[in-house]
């Protein structure tokens, strides 16, 4: 009998999930405010149809653990390498000074020392989620906006792991001493260097020979070990299951299986994770939030207030421009769902009341259904700080200076336009150049990191991090200053791969011993995707299709040489002088 009460019970979070969660996403809001809605209206204070139940914490406790397993799956030495600066400079110093001052204000209130730290340090994070979600949804997530906001984000992830152990530590036998509190941190310090010492030893090689045979159901199966024998590992020693979760996602982040690992473990945790927040739901009681919704709400005014005041002092003493600061600003001003964990392993172990945590539960919740506002007023006062930027090398260095590994787009007409968005979906991060002021002010608008600059000039590709870049592609219609920089380029960085758009034959071939790595012949190119499309209608095969356009862009389109001559009047794109637009 019991087993079947379970069996119902998992049934109903299951459709509560399938029923409400896709109204939200339907809404263009985040799913996590769908699952704490979902579990809501299924709790005690609506349906009434399940309560919180030992069983089921314990089961959605482990969406924390691969949660946590996520975030330490992202990491990677090169990722932190290129923004550690912002992570560990302002990242930190964002969490810091935030927690320190809502703490500060709890304890003026009346709260106990504990619990104003434990009340700061969740207010302290941001949503991840949300966040990212917004961004990416704008196509700003490799914006320099979008690169600072993440920053902040990654080392508010990073702050769970010690906040987590700090609380574990208040709540021990210890009574709160410095000793109490260090020891588990100490502990959580020599568990990632057994961790990376095991890793590189053992896991890499072990997933090698796994993956020889490949079979996904053990592959799936080896890192589900990991994941849940780190976290017992973790418990063990006194540390939280999140922490293990972690662990073993640093673990893995830095083996060439990655990847693999993301898409084998995602479904569980989306849906472990999701059933975590479920359970937030289903302990949020209505009748608390009821009698206090104007302090809820004053709250959240308030936060919203103190954080973006906070972040936006740190950003503009750290450098960054005051329209780009108050835009993370306000986007980082609310709080985020790791507030829930901390908040709710704080309530079990008597740190804060039920109805403190209901409250601040509820103070996380509206913050999280209200940042997509905070962040339109963000824009709005980018906007209103950044007006269209001279070409101003420095301010260029300045924005960019976190940026490795990146593409650098000289010319943002159609065809770089339509690049850049290829860029966005794939989350490779760009700087475009153009030298079209109303095209630039509408581009720096919508967030786009694109740049006032004449993108012939070397100098100004050098301000936008051009020896850091991977890769540059030239798409300017004055064909000499292309062909100038491709061959500036080559000679300067040997190692950079160069891109760029062809006019014509002759053309084709002046940027080819320039140094070009990729040549890309408009004309030649719109004539094999028309004769793709009219093979295509005739029903011709699609194997005899790629055959036949294979076979024309072999050996730099030698067959269509003889057919398309170049232009009597090629030479006239190729006329010296002048600055380079884009096409």
């Amino acid at each position: 009998m019991h087993d079947a009460d379970f069996l119902s019970e998992a049934l109903i979070f299951l459709i509560a999930a399938v029923v409400v969660a896709p109204v939200f996403q339907r809404l263009r809001s985040s799913l996590v405010l769908g699952y704490l809605a979902a579990g809501v209206i299924i709790g005690p204070d609506v349906l009434g149809l399940v309560a919180s139940s030992y069983t089921v914490q314990s089961i959605a406790e482990l969406g924390v653990v691969f949660l946590l397993f996520s975030v330490g799956l992202e990491l990677s030495m090169e990722r932190l390498r290129v923004i550690r600066n912002l992570i560990f400079g302002l990242g930190t110093a964002q969490v810091v000074l935030t927690a320190t001052v809502i703490a500060a204000i709890a304890v003026a209130v009346g709260y106990p020392v504990h619990s104003s730290v434990v009340i700061g340090a969740g207010l302290a994070l941001s949503s991840t989620a949300v966040v990212l979600r917004l961004l990416s949804e704008r196509g700003q997530l490799t914006s320099r906006r979008g690169r600072l906001a993440f920053a902040i984000l990654l080392l508010q992830d990073l702050a769970v792991v010690p906040l987590l152990a700090l609380v574990t530590a208040m709540a021990g036998n210890g009574g709160g001493t410095v000793g109490s509190i260090l020891l588990p941190l100490g502990k959580a310090v020599l568990a990632l260097a057994v961790v990376v010492l095991v890793g590189r030893l053992v896991l890499r090689p072990l997933l090698r020979v796994i993956a020889v045979g490949r079979s996904t159901e053990l592959f799936a199966a080896v890192t589900l070990a990991v994941l849940l024998g780190m976290s017992w590992l973790t418990a063990s020693v006194g540390l939280s299951l999140a922490i293990g979760g972690f662990l073993a996602g640093l673990l893995l982040a830095e083996t060439e299986f990655r990847h693999q690992v993301a898409a084998d473990t995602r479904p569980f945790g989306d849906l472990l994770l999701g059933l975590f927040f479920m359970t937030v739901g289903i302990g949020l009681s209505l009748d608390v939030i009821a009698n206090h919704v104007l302090l809820v709400l004053g709250l959240v005014a308030a936060l919203f207030a103190l954080k973006a005041a906070i972040i936006f002092g740190l950003c503009r003493c750290s450098g960054v421009p005051a329209g780009i600061g108050a835009n993370t600003a306000f986007l980082l001003g609310g709080a985020g769902e790791f507030g829930f964990v901390i908040f709710a392993m704080a309530g079990e172990l008597g740190i804060l009341s039920r109805n403190d945590t209901t409250i601040l539960a509820a103070v996380i919740v509206v913050s999280m259904i209200l940042t997509p506002l905070a962040l339109a007023i963000g824009s709005r006062l980018h906007d209103y700080f950044d007006t269209l930027p001279a070409d101003d090398h420095e301010q260029m260095r300045a924005e960019t200076t976190d940026l490795a590994n990146h593409v650098v787009i000289a010319g943002f007409g159609r065809v770089g336009q339509s690049l850049m968005k290829a860029l966005t979906v794939a989350d490779i991060p760009y700087v475009a150049l153009e030298f079209e002021p109303t095209r630039v002010a509408r581009a720096r608008a919508a967030g786009l990191s694109v740049y006032y600059g004449d993108a012939s000039r070397l100098e100004v590709l050098e301000a936008v991090g051009i020896s850091r870049a991977r890769a540059a592609v030239i798409i300017l219609d004055n064909t000499a200053g292309a062909e100038r920089v491709v061959h500036q380029l080559r000679a300067r960085y040997p190692g950079l791969e160069i891109y760029a758009r062809a006019r014509d034959n002759p053309h084709m071939h002046r940027l080819h011993e320039a140094g070009a790595s990729g040549i890309v012949h408009e004309t030649y190119e719109m004539s094999l995707q028309l004769g793709e499309a009219v093979l295509r209608g005739y029903g011709a095969d699609e194997g005899q299709i790629r055959r036949i356009i294979d076979m024309h862009r072999a050996d730099d389109y030698a067959l269509l040489a003889d057919v398309i001559m170049p232009s009597e009047d090629s030479s006239a794109d190729g006329v010296s002088g002048g600055r380079a637009g884009s096409g």
